[in-house]
């Protein structure tokens, strides 16, 4: 079930980066050794899958309806070659730390119980770091802040607001108003629908409520 669950939210969030690290999970567990190679691990891994697919199919199903070979060739060419290497080291990480802590679960190993908590509490320091991180990437500038607020009272709720990139996916939440063109960043993958939209031609900027009193 853990695994099950797990596997879903991976699915639902990186859905290309979820299989590939299965894949390789077997593969790799398949080689040295591990438990995936035994009749009970071929089980489990057989059950945690469904189950996985189960759970995750309500938003898998809608991306699978909506991706189109144009769209997941412009997925696949929007990685930056200067990504590659740390997701590739993540990939890695991703892969043989779990066969590796299987490793250190002998009971009869002290001194692999006391690398595996050594390693858990690094990995939830590190996740905590990374949390406060993307948030503190998320906010916005008081005077951005002071701009949408204006905008939200001296403007019409049909009127389209353009703004700066970064500050443009906030108009509608902040400012309850449309963002105009070019629109909020959208998934590359619904590309296609998002062509299809009416358009939405600016009728302010923000830039006006910046150099305002």
């Amino acid at each position: 079930m853990a695994a099950a669950l797990l596997l879903a939210a991976s699915a639902l969030a990186q859905p290309v980066l979820a299989a590939t690290v299965l894949a390789a999970t077997v593969l790799v567990g398949r080689t040295v050794g591990a438990n995936l190679g035994s009749r009970e691990g071929r089980s489990r891994l057989a059950l945690s899958g469904t189950l996985a697919l189960f759970l995750a199919a309500p938003g898998l199903f809608p991306l699978v309806r909506a991706l189109s070979p144009r769209e997941a060739v412009s997925v696949a060419l929007s990685v930056r070659p200067d990504q590659l290497p740390a997701a590739a080291l993540g990939l890695l990480l991703l892969v043989f730390a779990p066969l590796v802590f299987l490793r250190l679960a002998d009971p009869r190993s002290r001194g692999g119980h006391l690398v595996t908590a050594a390693a858990s509490a690094v990995g939830t320091l590190l996740l905590v770091l990374r949390v406060h991180g993307w948030i503190a990437s998320g906010q916005l500038p008081g005077p951005a802040r002071a701009a949408l607020l204006r905008v939200a009272a001296e403007t019409d709720p049909l009127q389209p607001v353009c703004a700066p990139e970064g500050t443009r996916d906030w108009v509608p939440a902040l400012a309850g108003r449309a963002a105009g063109e070019p629109g909020p960043w959208i998934p590359p993958v619904y590309a296609e629908e998002w062509a299809r939209r009416p358009r939405r031609p600016c009728s302010t900027r923000l830039d006006t409520f910046l150099a305002g009193p």
